[in-house]
């Protein structure tokens, strides 16, 4: 006759209070206290203030070779019920996978005592139908959140916190969004950083970069712009120190002046490094001990030189530097040594480019008998190869005769003498209340 096989029911917490028995944990006061919903296990253990170990997934694969274990893990996996064109099944939605750490290279196989057995956890979420890695904590608790494949080695495994992404065509992997929809200019959105005193206080906004809106952000795209602002603490304040606005202008308008220093050298609070800073005011350039050079077109164009002087086109020597430039009025006086005073002047202006001295004057002597050479003072010292024959100037008006032409000219370094027709020379007795109106030009000696 048939023979009928009854399955006999499974009571699932005594069956696994027994293989716990079987195991000697017994003694461990491990209970599993049965079902508490459908499909649902309970493990209590009694560990008084101490930690307890609850439950544990192991990897029982032992026999394995050396430089073979790398890639063992153990997964604690998500399984969710999921239907697709009327056939039904589950799907892992997510796990949580613990695998040995050190980058895939280590195999925890050693002939003796180490501490080299590391660990890492890696995090999987399923995204279009596919277990995809988004996240892991390495052996040295760094964080890692992947926005696509994670290409990290131990050359870059200095981070706390790392977004790893791969795209040839670039990435966001990070966003920090402020989603109130309301109009107006006030909403912003930042990235604080913070820093510690010795007294334990922590600063956690040391530093702020900030995006907030400038304008209202209707509807209207020209209403849409934003500027970016960067902020540090300074005297235990954050303040702004610059922004970038909606036009692309680098704004620095919130100390009371602002300084860019360019390159490594020195130390821009006592000017030995290269810097451009300005205030309300001024505009200044300071170099860390070379020129300055003006290029168009990667070409020199005007170049200030270090011992001072402005050269041109390249040209780079002091000999073609033009070094000063002035101008204003000048008090001719008595160079004959005789104490003669009493001269009327008007019209008595100079210019003076780099050594070339050009002066105008127009002069009244007073009334005289004195027949010393009459010799007045120039607005610089002459250069002493600057001779009467080589130069000065002519008296375009003058009223001692209509038969005579009277050059002015400059006589070494003792200053300015009249000559009549280019030859011989007048005396304050011969210029006794005469006026002459003339222009001279020399070389100066510096």
């Amino acid at each position: 006759m048939p023979v009928r096989i009854t399955k006999p029911e499974i009571n699932l917490r005594e069956e696994i209070n027994k293989a716990l028995t079987l195991r000697g944990l017994e003694n461990q006061s491990i209970t599993v206290k049965g079902l508490v919903s459908s499909g649902t296990i309970h493990v209590e253990k009694n560990g008084d203030d101490a930690e307890v170990e609850g439950l544990r997934l192991s990897h029982k694969h032992t026999s394995f070779a050396n430089g073979t274990g790398q890639d063992q893990a153990i997964a604690l996996t998500f399984d969710l019920p999921s239907s697709e064109d009327g056939v039904t099944s589950n799907r892992v939605a997510a796990k949580v996978v613990g695998r040995k750490g050190g980058y895939g290279t280590n195999d925890w196989y050693t002939a003796g005592a180490s501490v080299n057995f590391n660990g890492q956890l890696d995090f999987y979420t399923r995204k279009d139908d596919v277990l995809t890695q988004q996240m892991l904590i390495d052996e040295d608790g760094l964080v890692g959140i992947i926005a696509g494949t994670d290409t990290r080695s131990t050359a870059t495994k200095s981070h706390n916190l790392r977004i790893i992404t791969s795209s040839a065509s670039g990435a966001v992997p990070l966003v920090v969004s402020n989603e109130d929809f309301t109009a107006g200019t006030n909403q912003s959105v930042g990235i604080e950083f913070g820093l510690s005193r010795n007294s334990g206080t922590v600063k956690l906004n040391a530093g702020q970069i900030k995006v907030g809106r400038g304008d209202d952000w209707t509807n209207d795209d020209a209403q849409v712009d934003a500027n970016m602002a960067f902020s540090t603490y300074t005297n235990n304040a954050l303040t702004e120190k610059f922004r970038i606005d909606p036009n692309g202008y680098l704004v620095a308008q919130s100390a009371s002046q602002v300084r860019l220093v360019l390159g490594e050298e020195g130390n821009s609070n006592n000017n030995t490094s290269n810097w451009i800073r300005g205030n309300q005011t001024y505009l200044q350039y300071n170099s860390a001990g070379g020129f300055h050079s003006w290029e168009v077109l990667g070409s020199e164009k005007l170049r200030l030189l270090a011992g001072g002087g402005l050269t041109f086109n390249g040209e780079d020597t002091a000999a073609h530097a033009l070094d000063d430039y002035e101008e204003g009025t000048w008090t001719p006086t008595d160079a004959s040594g005789q104490g003669i005073t009493g001269f009327t002047l008007a019209h008595n202006q100079f210019t003076k480019v780099g050594r070339k001295v050009f002066a105008h004057c127009q002069i009244t002597f007073p009334s005289s008998t004195n027949t010393t050479l009459a010799r007045l003072t120039l607005p610089f010292t002459a250069d002493s190869a600057s001779n009467n024959s080589a130069t000065g100037g002519i008296c375009q008006e003058q009223n001692l005769g209509s038969s005579v032409a009277i050059v002015a000219a400059v006589n070494y370094t003792n200053g300015v003498i009249f000559r009549p027709n280019g030859f011989g020379n007048y005396s304050y007795a011969d210029l006794s209340g005469k006026m002459l109106r003339f222009t001279i030009q020399y070389n100066a000696s510096s």
